[in-house]
């Protein structure tokens, strides 16, 4: 592999650490990762490291927590995450976010997944493959996580005499999002590639006796078998005979394919069997822990089927169909006489029975009980649901990688509305620990959805359940928001290039904010989700942004206020004073210069300022209805009518009279006197 020097070009990240610049526009297509692009990358201080970048997708976001982690490992055996943020692209403005790498010396082992190559001697594949791999796997596993991306086109390995493996990235997609299906557990590899979760580092040591088996092989062994076949068959005969079957392999090699390939995750191989068997003991070989096989074949769609499982893999696949299977006792009467597992049958027998109520009464019950059907035929099986398939594990992943796909998020939220996971639960041989985390999480997922109101519901259950997923919200299409202090910036750069008629917010903002803002009162969520009247619901949102602001910044958002200045103008014509709406206005211009959302909540939400406007607008009516009436009664003669000259007459010679006797007596007092 050619390094490629790098150049400076157009665009560069300015938001990664200061030592790192990231060129969009000089791709590196050799070095690209399924689903994403890698460009190139260049450290300031070190400018003759050979670095690239990945470009993620916000859709298939990356595994941020695992960015963190994985920064950390110093291996040269691994390609460790040197640097991850969010760049501005200039040809477009949009924001995306980047991960930088140091370049892997040598070429992949493989440049497509069916891509044919030289097989890889025994003592190579030990010494330059699975020994370092062993330390990978070691540390990867300390840090409670999984690699979930080991496949032969995701290792690197040196030319020359003084050959060394370099196994590629795993953060800048969902875990085992694009892992091939013969590198994942029948488990895995049933579920749809958007459910299979974070997964455990079992699968990573299954994965990596896939590896073996390719490397031995010079390439997929089975590329001429569909992924469904592909599973079909590790169901029948075990993974083993599916991968390496009558292929060449040593007698060491065989031991450690057998300890790694083993299908029961129990008794799979870990670190401690590797590193025994690396060190020259020899452990007892696992056998293959096949489905006992029925007396007689059970029918289904033209094809006949002699294990439980592979009935169960079937008729998951073939869902409308399968429905058809409970309308009678048949599949029951199968389990109970060919494979004599009356447990197993009364299962079945009670879900078809519901099956059955469920079709007369025209309810959706049908989906349900199909759905433990197939967990009864198959308890090792993931969860099947009409076109969800997913682990225990899977749920909340799934849920986040198909919200933007028809149906799927509600068919999700059917599946622990309908306590599916608890179902499949229940029905495992025993209570593992790893399961207790997500149960929870499955049960936090229920108890949102099951709330439809704003900042709640489905959205709600994304944020809270995939803690690094980036804000799905139309209005954040080109910008990549995975921590709420990056929100209002970017709402902030949204507004700048117009808003038209666009809302301020969405459901997804909305669960967004919630779930990542930890003191945000309940109070404001309801207020959203109950307003009085649209201005009422825009106040409400932007007490909420006030808030955020408040907590986290930034300290001026010019634009957002002139946004919402535009939607609450109709507030300011709502007082009466025509001072107060002088006032209003200048003060609203001044919180929009000075980007305060807090302030110009306060403009607009003042009680102060609209009791004293209530109160001095009542005032006014009183003295507006004081006068209107005077007029009127002038109006209608009431100060010349003659019942009021009469008895204005009357008064005024009253008065007269007395002053007049009043003066008599003091002139006439006078004379006396004098």
């Amino acid at each position: 592999m050619a390094n490629t020097a790098v150049k400076r070009g157009g665009d560069q990240g300015t938001e990664l650490p200061n030592r790192y610049e990231v060129y969009p526009d000089q791709p590196l297509p050799f070095l690209n990762s399924p689903g994403v692009d890698a460009v190139a990358a260049h450290d300031t201080r070190n400018p003759s490291r050979n670095l690239f970048a990945i470009i993620c997708k916000r859709e298939l976001a990356p595994r941020v927590d695992a960015i963190r982690s994985l920064s950390h490992v110093e291996s040269s055996a691994f390609l460790t995450p040197r640097a991850s943020g969010v760049i501005t692209l200039s040809r477009d403005q949009s924001r995306k976010f980047a991960i930088v790498f140091e370049q892997p010396r040598g070429d992949r082992v493989q440049m497509e997944p069916d891509a044919a190559f030289q097989p890889i001697a025994e003592d190579d594949i030990i010494r330059g493959v699975i020994l370092p791999m062993m330390s990978i796997l070691r540390e990867i596993g300390s840090r409670v996580m999984a690699h979930r991306a080991i496949r032969a086109d995701n290792v690197f390995i040196s030319a020359g005499s003084n050959q060394e493996m370099i196994l590629g990235e795993c953060v800048s997609t969902p875990a085992g999002y694009f892992q091939p299906v013969i590198y994942e557990p029948i488990d895995a590899a049933m579920s749809n590639p958007s459910g299979r979760g974070a997964g455990y580092v079992s699968d990573d040591y299954y994965a990596l006796g896939v590896l073996i088996a390719v490397l031995n092989c010079g390439g997929n062994p089975i590329a001429h078998m569909s992924d469904d076949e592909v599973v079909a068959s590790k169901i029948a005969v075990g993974s083993y005979a599916t991968l390496v079957g009558p292929s060449k392999v040593s007698l060491k090699l065989m031991e450690a394919l057998r300890g790694l390939l083993c299908d029961d995750p129990h008794e799979r191989w870990s670190i401690s069997d590797l590193e025994l068997w690396a060190n020259g003991r020899h452990l007892s070989p696992k056998q293959a822990t096949l489905p006992p096989k029925a007396a007689r074949t059970f029918e289904f769609e033209g094809e006949e089927y002699i294990t439980a499982p592979g009935l169960s893999f079937a008729m998951g696949q073939n869902w409308a169909q399968a429905q058809d299977k409970l309308r009678d006792d048949a599949l029951e009467g199968w389990v109970r006489r060919s494979l004599s597992d009356d447990k197993r049958a009364s299962s079945i027998l009670k879900a078809s029975r519901m099956s059955r109520l469920a079709g007369e009464s025209g309810g959706g019950g049908q989906d349900k009980s199909l759905s433990g059907v197939l967990v009864a035929l198959d308890h090792t099986a993931p969860i099947r649901y009409k076109t969800v398939s997913a682990r225990l594990d899977g749920l909340a992943q799934a849920l986040a990688i198909d919200f933007g796909k028809e149906h799927l998020p509600e068919m999700i939220c059917e599946v622990v509305r309908a306590k599916l996971h608890k179902s499949w639960i229940e029905s495992q041989p025993a209570m593992r620990p790893d399961f207790v985390p997500w149960i929870r999480q499955a049960d936090m997922i229920e108890t949102f959805v099951n709330r439809s109101m704003i900042g709640y519901g489905p959205e709600r259950a994304l944020y809270e359940c995939n803690s690094g997923w980036p804000c799905l919200s139309p209005l954040l299409k080109d910008q990549f928001v995975n921590e709420i202090p990056d929100l209002l910036p970017a709402l902030e750069r949204v507004a700048e290039s117009g808003v038209g008629d666009r809302e301020p917010i969405d459901r997804h903002i909305a669960a967004f904010c919630a779930a990542r803002s930890k003191n945000l009162s309940e109070r404001l969520l309801n207020k959203l989700a109950d307003p009085k009247d649209k201005l009422s619901y825009y106040i409400a949102v932007l007490r909420l942004y006030a808030e955020v602001q408040r907590a986290v910044g930034p300290a001026s958002l010019p634009n957002i206020s002139r946004w919402f200045a535009q939607l609450l103008t109709p507030i300011v014509e709502t007082y009466h004073f025509r001072s107060f709406r002088e006032q209003l206005s200048k003060g609203i211009d001044g919180a929009v210069k000075g980007g305060d959302l807090a302030g110009l909540l306060w403009l607009v939400d003042n009680e102060d300022l609209r009791r004293q406007d209530d109160t001095g607008f009542e005032q006014a009516q009183r003295e507006f209805a004081y006068i209107a009436g005077q007029i009127t009664w002038h109006e209608e003669g009431g100060l010349t009518s003659k019942a009021r000259v009469a008895a204005v007459s009357q008064r005024a010679s009253a008065v007269v009279s007395s002053v007049l006797a009043s003066v008599s007596i003091a002139v006439m007092s006078l004379i006396y006197v004098s």
